[in-house]
């Protein structure tokens, strides 16, 4: 068999065709990257002296593997993300933050940032009449698209790398940021009417951010990366059946909005133990399944 590019390799494991190797992915998603940490011991290990690169400067915790690292392994994908949200700063104090979407994040003694507040957290009952009157986020705010394109358009040109292009949190995390761990769950059985209003509304934000990213890329990526814990280490989080009945018809829409933008692959993410729904993720479009923990 003929050598391949990193992009056909990719898209032959993705088409289910048999390629010259099995992909390598290192850092082409934001659940493949890796903790700051491990990478400052890994760069150790393998003599390499550059500087580290973190998602975000509030994710300073979570190292992005940097081209030497990657050629080093020949990892075949390359991360492609969205940018900031302009507008909002959102500081609260030195180790607190509150994002656009009012959910409130402090830094723990790792580094990582915990949520630990929302706009429907603490328990009270919050309505339906809450949701609406909600100050929610722009997906058209310029800060997630500025240089997108330009960004897929030189990975394309310049190198033979499959393209992904990452999406922010699903429906569930968000839902969980918003309301509580606890209380989301909770409002799966309790209060449905509530919870289904709030994941129509994540899920239509997604989908706009989604076209609009997609709208920007063009014909420049080649997966797209949606990810949303379903599972815990020895179970799903919930009833398979309540998945069916009150989240997969969103996960399908969202799928379905990626897709009809043209010839490119989902890979959906979800940490535990997520067997149960395997098909039902294969029912409504993705193509692989990350099952990172």
């Amino acid at each position: 068999m003929r050598s391949m590019s990193h992009r056909e390799r990719v898209r032959a494991a993705l088409d289910r065709r048999e390629g010259d190797r099995v992909p390598i992915d290192f850092g082409g998603t934001y659940a493949t990257i890796i903790h700051r940490s491990a990478y400052e011991r890994l760069k150790t290990h393998l003599g390499l002296e550059h500087g580290t690169t973190t998602l975000s400067e509030r994710l300073g915790s979570l190292a992005i593997p940097d081209e030497a690292v990657q050629r080093r392994f020949d990892v075949d994908t390359r991360c492609l993300g969205l940018g900031g949200y302009e507008g909002h700063d959102g500081e609260i104090d030195r180790n607190t933050f509150m994002d656009e979407w009012g959910s409130t994040w402090r830094k723990a003694e790792d580094g990582h940032y915990l949520n630990v507040d929302g706009p429907f957290f603490d328990g009270r009952k919050p309505s339906l009449a809450d949701l609406e009157t909600h100050p929610w986020p722009d997906p058209d705010n310029p800060g997630h698209y500025r240089g997108l394109g330009e960004r897929a358009r030189a990975l394309r040109e310049d190198t033979d790398f499959a393209i992904v292009l990452n999406m922010p949190v699903g429906i569930v995390h968000r839902g969980q940021f918003l309301r509580g761990f606890a209380d989301w769950l909770k409002d799966l059985y309790k209060d449905r009417a509530f919870i289904r209003r709030m994941m129509e509304i994540a899920t239509d934000h997604w989908i706009r951010v989604a076209v609009n990213a997609l709208d920007a890329v063009g014909d420049d990526v080649d997966v797209v990366y949606l990810g949303d814990d379903l599972a815990i280490q020895s179970s799903t989080l919930f009833d398979p059946e309540i998945y069916r009945q009150l989240i997969k018809p969103h996960h399908r829409r969202m799928i379905a909005a990626i897709k009809a933008r043209g010839d490119i692959k989902v890979v959906f993410h979800s940490c535990g133990a997520v067997s149960p729904l395997i098909d039902d993720l294969i029912e409504i479009g993705s193509d692989a399944i990350n099952p990172g923990q």
